[in-house]
């Protein structure tokens, strides 16, 4: 047997696995009864933010982006142009840099593998043994 694998044997009686049964019926009922007050109150903030995208769209004022017209000032501006910046951004923790507008690292860790496998039998009595 290998040094690095681990075995551990769980029972598990008739009235306990009955008990698991009548918890989980009990849970059941109260997230459906806890589920229609919450449909409904997100259906009604849907709406809400429909309606304020739709009065968005209606106010909205389409601008050119090269020029500042004062008259547009406190509006809801549209504009479609090229995004620059003369700023060089720059990692602290690694020699990367770059002319940019945004500048966005991305960690991930990985760890070691698990392997699990599980066997359930079924005892006399109605229990169970994995």
């Amino acid at each position: 047997m290998n040094k690095d694998s681990f075995t551990e044997v769980t029972t598990q009686s008739w009235g306990s696995r009955l008990g698991q049964s009548f918890k989980g019926v009990v849970v059941g009922a109260l997230l459906l009864i806890a589920a229609f007050p919450l449909q409904f109150w997100n259906e009604g903030r849907a709406i809400d933010r429909a309606k304020a995208l739709e009065e968005g769209a209606g106010a909205v004022v389409g601008v050119a982006s090269a020029t500042v017209v004062p008259g547009n000032e406190g509006e809801l501006v549209h504009m479609i142009g090229q995004v620059t910046t003369n700023e060089v951004l720059a990692d602290t923790d690694f020699p990367v840099s770059a002319k940019a507008i945004k500048l966005s690292r991305v960690v991930e860790m990985f760890q070691w593998k698990e392997e699990s496998h599980s066997e359930t039998r079924e005892k006399l009595g109605g229990g169970t043994e994995t």
